[in-house]
This record gives structure tokens, sequence and C-alpha cells, in this order.
């Protein structure tokens, strides 16, 4: 019992390792997700912000209604429809869960976590966003 104690714990430390933490998302809640490579995530948004002519804003927009029709706007053009990118990402998380060893019924809750619904919704994941 006592090695199994540990080994959970071993897999909690290193979960949350390697997770970041956002301050605010949809209704103001506080996230907690996994990113999978951080350090690109990092890189990538700085050069986003990089680009001439973007004021140092990933969204275009003086305020964040202005910003968030930019933003809803430009994923139209690219065919990016509603959230389809969660979806995607949910996708992803599942299968790098199960490809680590990780159950399926524990990679829908840490899934269900990444993507802010909480650990009690592993069978939601399932059924809204792997059909």
């Amino acid at each position: 019992r006592l090695l199994l104690a540990w080994h959970t714990y071993s897999l909690a430390v290193a979960w949350y390792a390697s997770h970041t933490k956002f301050l605010t998302g949809s209704g103001g809640k506080v996230r907690t997700t996994h990113l999978p490579n951080p350090a690109l995530a990092l890189a990538t948004v700085r050069e986003a912000l990089q680009v001439p002519g973007t004021q140092g804003r990933l969204a275009q927009g003086k305020r964040l209604k202005q910003a968030e029709a930019w933003y809803r706007n430009a994923m139209h053009r690219l065919g990016v429809q509603g959230h389809s990118l969660r979806y995607a990402f949910a996708r992803e998380r599942v299968e790098a869960y199960l490809d680590a060893g990780i159950p399926m019924a524990e990679a829908l809750a840490r899934t269900s976590m990444d993507l802010g619904h909480g650990d009690g919704r592993g069978r939601w994941v399932k059924m809204i966003y792997l059909r």
C-alpha cells in the first residue's frame, strides 16, 4: 500500500509540475491546464506579439469586445468553427494520457480538468469531445 501511495503521489506531483495556471478563463474561472511544450507555447506567443502592426496584441481591438470580434472573424476566415480547437485539444490530451499508460477513466478525468470542467466530468468529455 505504501508503494502504491508513493507512486500515486509521484504521479500527482509530476502532473502538477507540468501544468500551467491561467488566472482567468471563461466566466473568470481560474484554470490549470497541461501545456505539452510550455517553452514552445511561450516562444510562439512572444513571436506573435512581435508581428508588425499588432501593437503587441494577440487579437486586435482597443477593448475586449473588439478583440473578441476580431478573433472570431479571423477564425471564421480560416474556416475554424466554434469550439473546434477545444475539441482537438481534448482529443490530443486524451491520446497523450493514454500513450503515457494512464487508464482511460483517469485520462478522461485529467482531460476534463485540463478543459476547466473539474475531474468529475470525464464522462462528459467522452460524450461531447470524443464523439
